[in-house]
């Protein structure tokens, strides 16, 4: 059994190194908050990946992010999201995607206004329209439009579970976290 799964882990990657072209990039943002909660944030996605096709690829995003509330208390979120994409339109140098994504996020500190301080395990899954620009043959500009998608999320902090789903457009359009801008680099 055991070397029939490395043979074809080896077929699967040969034909991956092949046929595939890689890509690696990401986000990064900040966010400055002074409403109900009043915190500030600094988050990075890096994102590595490879194209199936012209159309489609699939690649694995990584997240960090630091949080600071007015009150002083502090938040760390890490997270590991696998996700496939698919362009549906192109228009010059601009592209429609579609991507799908199943995200898991470990949060130390404070995650939502319904949850105290402590630590929370999320399990999302996320599709979301994504806008991009091809600046060259290897450099692409993107925006993730967080704030159109559809949305299902499964919380557990310290032991309580609760769940949030959203279909459409949210209310906080401006918030950078609805918003993200990154790159990425072919290769």
């Amino acid at each position: 059994m055991r070397n029939v799964l490395l043979t074809v882990a080896f077929i699967v990657a040969t034909f991956v190194s092949v046929n595939a072209q890689f890509y690696v990039g990401g986000s990064l943002g900040f966010e400055s908050n002074s409403e109900i909660n009043p915190k500030s944030s600094l988050w990075v996605f890096p994102e590595a990946g490879f194209y199936i096709n012209e159309k489609f690829d699939v690649g694995l995003e990584f997240g960090l992010a630091k949080e600071k509330q007015q009150t002083d208390e502090k938040s760390s979120l890490w997270s590991i999201t696998p996700y496939a994409r698919y362009s549906f339109y192109q228009l010059g140098r601009f592209e429609a995607i579609i991507k799908g994504s199943m995200e898991f996020t470990f949060v130390d500190g404070y995650i939502q206004a319904e949850y105290p301080y402590g630590k929370t395990t999320t399990y999302r899954f996320r599709v979301s329209p994504i806008l991009a620009y091809n600046l060259t043959e290897k450099i692409v500009l993107f925006t993730q439009l967080n704030y159109l998608s559809f949305n299902f999320a499964l919380f557990n902090h310290e032991g309580d579970y609760s769940h949030h789903f959203r279909f459409g457009a949210s209310n906080s359009l401006i918030n950078t976290s609805n918003l993200p801008i990154g790159f990425f680099y072919k290769f």
